[in-house]
């Protein structure tokens, strides 16, 4: 008995080794699959582009710091200063209520490459906050040349974490985590990035993805540089027009009604003047 038990035990060694030969080729397939999509983030929101950081390479800690030491990024948070309408707009909790938000000034450390002191205006509800805080870029990813025009032009996109308490309170009112978007070129030249060629890349720009905090409750909150090519990834009946922007009647009552009045609240707002 013993001699077809080790008989039986030589003959399902093969076996068992094919099994898991089998499971490794599997899990590496899995893995080549993951990092392919991985080098073809749609760039939506912050959240799924911190996942697919660690599925795809990342600058070290050096190279990022030579990279935001060339290229201060300060000047894109607050997109063009001559718009007339530098407004980012959002949504807040289960509803999709509108947010809007003004980066007034924005000014990266010299010590802390990547880190940026921000001051602006939070408007939810009507109601005029001055804000204050913190945008801390932690991971950068390269995609190489993606525009065939003009090969010396770099991609990138760089997810950290970031947080706003109040200017006049304190207490803390946005916290979660941002993704921006940006492209350089051999001739210190830097901009806000966007994919108008593949139809399967949204433009975000820059994007904040987290929780807006209120009477000691939080709701999640997202809002970005060009809300409406991230809309429809978030709610599928915002956008009724097509291409020609008409958003859905049903979301009016959440301050959606306004979006086209362009009121310019922020130019009688004051600049939010504490320290973060």
């Amino acid at each position: 008995m013993s001699r077809w038990k080790k008989y039986l035990g030589w003959g399902l060694l093969p076996l068992g080794l094919l099994l898991a030969a089998q499971g490794l080729w599997s899990w590496r397939r899995q893995a080549a699959r993951q990092r392919a999509e991985a080098s073809h983030d749609p760039l939506t929101l912050p959240s799924r582009s911190r996942q697919l950081m660690a599925l795809a390479d990342t600058l070290t800690r050096p190279e990022r710091q030579v990279l935001f030491r060339r290229y201060d990024l300060a000047r894109l948070w607050q997109m063009n200063p001559q718009d007339p309408d530098p407004v980012q707009n959002g949504f807040v909790g289960p509803h999709h209520q509108r947010l809007e938000v003004v980066f007034q000034r924005v000014r990266q450390l010299p010590r802390q490459p990547g880190s940026f002191r921000v001051r602006g205006l939070l408007r939810y509800q009507h109601r005029i906050t001055p804000l204050r805080g913190r945008i801390q870029l932690e991971q950068v990813r390269q995609y190489g040349a993606r525009d065939e025009v003009n090969p010396d032009l770099q991609v990138y996109t760089a997810v950290g974490k970031f947080a706003f308490w109040s200017a006049r309170t304190g207490r803390k009112v946005l916290q979660g985590t941002a993704a921006i978007d940006f492209d350089t070129s051999d001739k210190q030249e830097y901009s806000l990035y966007s994919d108008n060629v593949s139809m399967e890349h949204a433009t975000r720009l820059f994007a904040f993805e987290g929780y807006y905090y209120q009477d000691k409750k939080r709701q999640r909150v997202l809002w970005a540089a060009d809300l409406m090519e991230l809309a429809e990834e978030v709610v599928k009946d915002f956008n009724i027009g097509g291409r020609a922007l008409t958003i859905n009647p049903r979301y009016a009552r959440y301050g959606w009604n306004e979006y086209f009045q362009h009121d310019e609240w922020w130019t009688a707002a004051p600049v939010a003047t504490a320290r973060p």
